[in-house]
């Protein structure tokens, strides 16, 4: 295992690492008041209140970032990671052990999961340790379960009492931990003597109590939440037929069979439309008919006793511990994702170590095993080195995943966040992801891509601008930068009519491009539109107020563009607005000469100065009630209580 990881250390902050961990203001320092915000919110917050909630993860990455001080070094994660990572294999080595009663099957078996491929989403990727918690305690509580039953008294008593903390750390660090409950159940129904009440009993209570109060703890936290959205661009099967999203999960489950057997082709992303609806392909029937061996092999083999018994064991044990994230109870987050396979594909591994054994003989056996558990680590290795960065994942990724619209957009991102010169290969990229959702209906849709496109459109269109003495090329990126954001802007308003909640400052941010896009195609009066939305959506941000002065501006409506700068000024408190107003002055707006005294101070007492104030003061009670965000109402309102102009209107 040290040997398929030891390059791990390499891998930075890919993917969710970022905003989870180095963006989570939560984690800066070890205080109560960031305690509160982790056990009072849900997993992404503050970028959105989603349905996760996993408090002790995000715990366990404040004692690494505050605690340890790692911070933004990835070193001190992976360390974590890799100990965790450890201490399930042990784990998994003492089960298989228990019930094989053979300690080269349990050190091949355990060997092999240790270091399959499968894994590297989970151990790799630093946010993966929910999955490797969670691992941990499903393998440790059903350790506990089995101490548990075969002891009597306080022992007992004791043995229970660490079942129930284990099993709650493990739910309050990933949802799918709760497949311990189902894991005892199996345990049980396949042990030689039919299971009793008295065995079962005990470790049932003592694991429902904590789903209990995970469930009421999470209900509370997210009553105060928008209720969550699964995107369909996620996730299609949440639009689906009830058949056909029931046959597609049972499709993947096939996909996840192979994938553990194959490990070949990874990927860290499966978005629309990379996975096909079930339709009656050759594939379909395929991953049909792998399932329904695999469940028929349980079957047969349940009926033998001794090791085919418990091969069939684990293969139920990896699939109860897919349930609770394989789309058939109901839809979840994302259609498809390997992480899911951390310890499914344990089951998985104890059954190719058997088979092989039975097939073989000790000597050619043991062969094929070690030359199996060397591949599956070098394999290992490789895909470590993918996760390096952004840039080396999704270039990975997209090979894999080519269907995926969000495979070539996180490429594009990486490619223009890695150089600026890379902005061609990125519009490249952004245009294929473009064309995989681009014949979805609005309320299905992704706005995120179109923003993406439209902001890359922009600097193309800028490029070209500065580069040209005749700018055609300029105008034609100016135009895809106007069509794809009224295409975003529209995705946004179908979202947020039909119940979900796209971020206000996200709308923002595609209307203030828009006006950027119309003004440089000549049509500021769209322009106009397009940047007074982009105030009303999000009025704190001081871009706003510049882009409604540079429209204004073009117009050669001087006055009024003094007026924006004079409300942004009073809004947001931005310098700059207050340093170009007062040039303005200077430049011929105040033909008095009495707006600005001393240099660079603002005379309320001047004429322009006190009817600017005003103006600007009505247009802030005009966008306190226009403005949807109640946090920039609130804070107008505050602002609107101190105004001068209003204590004068009102005296």
């Amino acid at each position: 295992m040290l040997a398929a990881y030891s390059n791990t250390w390499l891998a930075g902050f890919a993917l969710d690492n970022r905003p989870l961990i180095l963006e989570d203001p939560r984690l800066r320092a070890a205080t109560a008041g960031n305690l509160d915000l982790i056990l009072n919110h849900t997993y992404w917050w503050p970028y959105a209140e989603t349905g996760l909630y996993r408090p002790f993860t995000t715990l366990s990455f404040l004692f690494n970032y505050a605690v340890l001080g790692d911070g933004a070094h990835p070193a001190g994660y992976h360390a974590i990671n890799l100990l965790l990572h450890a201490v399930n294999v042990l784990l998994a080595y003492a089960l298989v052990l228990r019930l094989f009663s053979g300690r080269w099957t349990a050190l091949a078996a355990a060997g092999l999961w240790a270091v399959h491929p499968v894994l590297t989403e989970s151990v790799t990727n630093i946010v993966g340790r929910s999955d490797l918690l969670a691992g941990a305690a499903i393998l440790g509580g059903l350790r506990l379960h089995i101490r548990g039953a075969a002891a009597a008294g306080f022992a007992k008593f004791a043995w229970l009492a660490c079942l129930a903390t284990v099993t709650t750390l493990g739910l309050f660090s990933k949802e799918s931990a709760v497949a311990v409950v189902g894991v005892l159940a199996v345990y049980e129904f396949f042990q030689p003597k039919r299971p009793t009440l008295g065995r079962l009993l005990p470790s049932t209570a003592a694991v429902l109590l904590p789903v209990m109060a995970m469930w009421c703890v999470r209900s509370q936290v997210l009553a105060s939440a928008p209720p969550a959205v699964l995107p369909f661009t996620d996730n299609p099967l949440v639009a689906g037929g009830f058949w056909q999203s029931k046959l597609t999960a049972l499709s993947i489950l096939g996909r996840y069979i192979w994938l553990t057997v194959w490990p070949a082709h990874l990927s860290a992303d499966y978005s629309y439309a990379q996975v096909p609806p079930a339709h009656g392909s050759t594939a379909d029937w395929a991953a049909w008919l792998t399932v329904a061996m695999t469940l028929a092999l349980a079957a047969f083999l349940y009926r033998r006793a001794g090791r085919p018994r418990v091969a069939a064991f684990f293969l139920l044990f990896a699939f109860v511990n897919l349930v609770p994230v394989a789309n058939l109870l109901f839809p979840i987050g994302t259609i498809m994702a390997e992480r899911f396979l951390y310890l499914s594909s344990l089951g998985i591994c104890v059954c190719v170590v058997m088979l092989v054994d039975s097939l073989c003989s000790s000597r050619v056996a043991a062969a094929v095993l070690v030359v199996a558990i060397a591949a599956a680590g070098a394999r290992t290795y490789a895909r470590n080195a993918d996760w390096r960065d952004d840039l080396s994942l999704a270039s990975a990724d997209v090979e894999v995943a080519p269907g995926s619209y969000k495979t070539h957009l996180r490429l594009a991102t990486a490619l223009n966040e890695a150089d600026t010169q890379n902005l061609d290969r990125a519009i490249g990229e952004v245009e294929k992801s473009l064309s995989i959702v681009d014949g979805l209906p609005d309320v299905r849709n992704t706005p995120t891509v179109y923003l993406s496109a439209g902001t890359w459109y922009l600097a193309q269109g800028e490029r070209l601008r500065k580069a040209e003495t005749v700018t055609p090329s300029a105008q034609s990126s100016y135009e895809k930068a106007a069509h794809v954001l009224q295409r975003g802007l529209a995705v946004i308003h179908a979202l947020r009519a039909a119940g979900a909640h796209p971020a206000f400052r996200e709308e923002a941010d595609a209307e203030h491009m828009l006006s950027a896009a119309w003004l440089h195609l000549g049509e500021t009066q769209p322009a106009l539109e397009s940047a007074l939305a982009a105030r009303r959506l999000n009025p704190l941000d001081p871009q706003a107020h510049w882009q409604i002065f540079t429209v204004l501006m073009s117009q050669n409506r001087t006055y009024e563009a003094g007026t924006a700068l004079m409300m942004g000024g009073l809004i947001t408190g931005d310098s700059s607005l207050r340093g170009a107003l007062i040039r303005l002055y200077q430049m011929g707006l105040d033909t008095i000469g009495c707006a600005v005294v001393r240099g660079s101070v603002l005379n309320p007492a001047c004429g322009i100065v006190a009817g600017q104030i005003c103006a600007a003061t009505a247009g802030l009670e005009r966008l306190e009630h226009e403005t949807p965000s109640p946090e920039a109402a609130e804070g107008l309102r505050a602002l609107l209580a101190t105004s001068v102009c209003r204590d004068n209107r009102g005296q």
